[in-house]
């Protein structure tokens, strides 16, 4: 009987740091949404202007279309492997003057 209870203490306290790094890397993802937006809306006053190359709207869209996806509310991706991405995104965004 001890024994039991001691695996069902152990799972439970497991089970509780798993759920915080799934937590934690759903908080990371969220933030790196956020950074893309506020890179993209950053763009978006030299775009209006004309100020940005056919070529360089054409990157950022293209940027857009792959990042929107994981960054959509309720989309269902891996938030650890898709925080790499985002990152990407935001250093290609940035590197468009």
């Amino acid at each position: 009987m001890r024994s039991i209870l001691a695996a069902i203490a152990l799972a439970a306290m497991l089970s509780s740091c798993a759920g915080s790094a799934a937590n934690r890397a759903t908080v990371a993802l969220g933030a790196a949404c956020d950074a893309f937006a506020t890179t993209l809306a950053t763009l978006t006053p030299l775009r209006r202007a004309g100020r940005l190359s056919f070529d360089a709207v054409e990157r950022i869209n293209s940027i857009n279309r792959e990042i929107d996806p994981i960054c959509q509310t309720g989309s269902i991706v891996d938030p650890g492997t898709s925080i790499g991405a985002v990152e990407v995104a935001i250093r290609n965004l940035q590197s468009i003057r």
